[in-house]
């Protein structure tokens, strides 16, 4: 029998280097930075005088080739694709050849716990060969059929991802991530971007920046699928770092992508195309590395087990071992620092809270007397901070009064009703709460997933991390609600995940014992079936408005057509709309003038979202009205475009009725008005040019009206 070759170390590095989730982004996170830092070019060409501010001059080159121009950044990054794909396909390639058919003897041995850790902490560092579960020379997978049967399960997940495609319902907060990212194809300078020190927009940029704006829907869509299975996967990870078998982390992460959201949002389709999705990954892969450099003595994470914890720390164990291991993480923790810093600063909150819970397990598994010192030192530092802190204004004269704060000055979480209540309610919603649930008891076993669940919550309820976070947010102009996207550090079904695998084990050990007993067995098929049916009940009754939030149809609808404003997103490849797209000024509502400049349109007149649910429709309508046709006839040669009525067919927005977001019938305001516009344009001197689904009246006064 032929002897498995043993990957090469270059293999073995490079595919701890994909496996770990979040390191390939950290070329081109460096790449991006020093081009923002010596605003280098974003684009070919990189000649333009004026660029949102930046005069000529204003380009700085290298100092070391001061002559010659850097090359865009866009190039570079195409490189960095090809690079990674080069790369992903040596990995896969080695895979390929080392998982082949096994004897059952070889597959006996090779059935010891296979997890990520044989490749090192968090997939780039090596344990000691004392602390391996296998040898490097043994693949991931034993067999291709066991290869096979692992992947299938996260094909069907991008499938879930895949299938509704990016989630474009107008006026919903992805239509501004997806301005973000199309607004890189009119900037000449990388530092002159709108929100330019999020590098995750220009990733996405250079996925979808060499299509027309009429085909980038379908990349888009590759990328909000990756995008998504990268976050899942850093679950996938946490899970099997806290003991959950591959079975078990897997059924966590498919929890969370149901159940992780905000109001009745998904996290995953909503944030989908924003830097959100890139800080949260960061926020993930830190706290799963704060687990993994506070793991037990023997550094095993054993599988869940009801006679053994999931991690053991050792009596009397010093609570960070040794400090030369805990000093190999500190790149890696630098890495993800700024991953999650230039994309969005609330995973910096996110991943604090997290790994302040699992420094506090830790302590206790180390010491129970632990319990008593840390209960004193939370009073002394929330007395502390209630007497000394300075406290911006709005803390006494606003956020106390009106309940978002308690009396001892923490965020009042744990009242009903209350605005702090009712907020952090819109991100755990109902399952969140039977999440917590099952994270108190697991905390009553001082287990670090019962910490990672409830320590969020009581750390927002401590006068010294609300006080100044309440001043930050103050400071900084940023309304108090805010403060319960921290809440995204509870990861959302893991405790009920774990709870299900113990209670699954305890029933795997109950027929033996009756075997034991003379007792008939149950029928387990049977039994997994019926469990199988009321939890898709479940998730499909539960009410997706307030209070219970459930998120299920968000991650799976198809939106209808007419309210992604499919007709407008169209109109860019209308080849009579190109033909007169070089005209000075184009005239329309506010939100197609919107959607119009996310497809590259650059001299709209005016655009934006109405996201807010409270001026009244009709005299919002009037007000645009009134604002565009009072400049019809100035002399400057314009486009009017009216979105036809005829092609709206959905009469409101299911997802504004339960969220309360936006107004249900935002999209037919757009829509109104279309027989006034065209009888004012006509009056005007315009004329009529007939396109598929909208109407375009053109203007163009002869040079010597001007």
């Amino acid at each position: 029998m032929p002897t498995r070759r043993s990957a090469s170390f270059p293999v073995r590095k490079l595919t701890a280097y994909f496996l770990s989730g979040w390191a390939f982004f950290i070329p081109y996170l460096a790449v991006y930075l020093l081009y923002y830092w010596q605003h280098w070019p974003a684009n070919a060409p990189y000649n333009v005088p004026v660029t949102n501010g930046l005069i000529e001059g204003h380009h700085r080159f290298s100092s070391f080739l001061p002559s010659i121009a850097p090359i865009p950044l866009l190039h570079v990054y195409w490189v960095l694709h090809a690079a990674h794909a080069l790369l992903s396909a040596i990995v896969i390639h080695a895979w390929w050849r080392d998982t082949r058919v096994v004897t059952p003897d070889e597959e006996l041995n090779n059935r010891l716990p296979a997890r990520v850790l044989e490749h090192g902490p968090i997939g780039l560092l090596p344990l000691p060969a004392s602390r391996r579960h296998r040898p490097y020379s043994a693949p991931f997978y034993s067999t291709r059929h066991s290869a096979a049967i692992a992947i299938a399960p996260w094909l069907l997940l991008a499938l879930v991802f895949y299938i509704p495609g990016v989630y474009l319902e107008w006026p919903s907060d992805p239509w501004e991530h997806l301005r973000r990212i199309t607004e890189w194809a009119t900037r000449d300078i990388v530092a002159s971007h709108s929100a330019g020190y999020k590098s995750l927009y220009f990733l996405a940029y250079s996925f979808v920046a060499a299509f027309p704006a009429e085909s980038q829907r379908f990349w888009l869509d590759i990328y909000y699928t990756g995008m998504c299975l990268l976050l899942a996967w850093q679950y996938y990870l946490l899970a099997r770092a806290v003991g959950l078998s591959h079975r078990w982390a897997f059924m966590s992460v498919l929890i969370n992508v149901l159940t992780f959201g905000n109001v009745c949002f998904s996290f995953y389709r909503y944030y989908g195309l924003a830097s959100t999705m890139l800080a949260q990954l960061g926020a993930v892969a830190l706290t799963r590395l704060a687990i993994l450099t506070t793991r037990g003595p023997k550094g095993n994470v054993p599988e869940v087990s009801i006679s053994q914890p999931a991690i053991t720390a050792g009596p009397r164990e010093r609570p960070l071992g040794k400090m030369r291991e805990a000093l190999m993480f500190l790149p890696l923790c630098s890495a993800i620092l700024a991953l999650i810093v230039f994309n969005h600063v609330q995973g910096l909150g996110i991943a604090g809270l997290s790994i302040v819970s699992i420094a506090v397990w830790r302590l206790i598994e180390w010491r129970r007397s632990m319990v008593f010192f840390l209960t004193a030192g939370v009073a002394v530092l929330g007395a502390a901070t209630i007497l000394w802190w300075p406290r911006h204004p709005l803390i006494t004269s606003d956020y106390r009064p009106n309940g978002w704060l308690n009396s001892w000055y923490g965020f009042n979480l744990f009242m009903w009703p209350s605005l702090a209540a009712d907020r952090a309610m819109q991100i755990l919603g109902l399952f969140g709460i039977i999440n917590v649930a099952a994270g108190l008891a697991l905390l009553s076993r001082n287990h670090v997933i019962g910490w990672l669940t409830v320590g969020p919550l009581i750390a927002l309820g401590l006068p010294f991390v609300a006080i100044p976070f309440c001043g930050a947010l103050a400071n900084h102009g940023e309304p108090i609600s805010d403060f319960h996207r921290l809440l995204f550090a509870i990861p959302s079904g893991l405790s009920l995940t774990y709870l299900a695998a113990t209670a699954a084990e305890l029933w795997n050990t109950r027929p033996k014992r009756m075997a034991a007993s003379a007792q008939p067995s149950p029928s387990m098929p049977l039994l997994r079936f019926l469990a199988a049916v009321l939890v898709v009940a479940v998730l499909i009754l539960i009410p997706s408005n307030r209070p219970s939030f459930n998120r299920v149809w968000n991650i799976l609808a198809i939106q209808p057509d007419d309210l992604n404003m499919t007709s407008i997103m169209k109109l860019s490849a209308e080849q009579r709309y190109k033909a007169y797209n070089h005209i000075e000024r184009i005239l329309c509502p506010l939100g197609a003038g919107f959607v119009l400049s996310v497809n590259g349109a650059q001299n709209i007149y005016d655009a934006g979202r109405s996201i807010d649910p409270a001026p009244a429709p009709s005299a919002r309508a009037e007000v645009t009205f009134r604002s565009i046709t009072a400049v019809m006839n100035d002399g400057i040669p314009s486009l009017l475009l009216v979105p036809d009525a005829k092609a709206l067919y959905t009469p409101q927005s299911m997802a504004a009725f339960l969220s309360k977001h936006w107004l249900p019938n935002e999209v037919a305001l757009e829509y109104a008005g279309g027989p006034q516009y065209g009888a004012r344009a006509l009056a005007s001197g315009y004329r009529e040019i007939s396109l598929s689904d909208t109407k375009l009246y053109i203007y163009q006064p002869s040079r010597k009206a001007h």
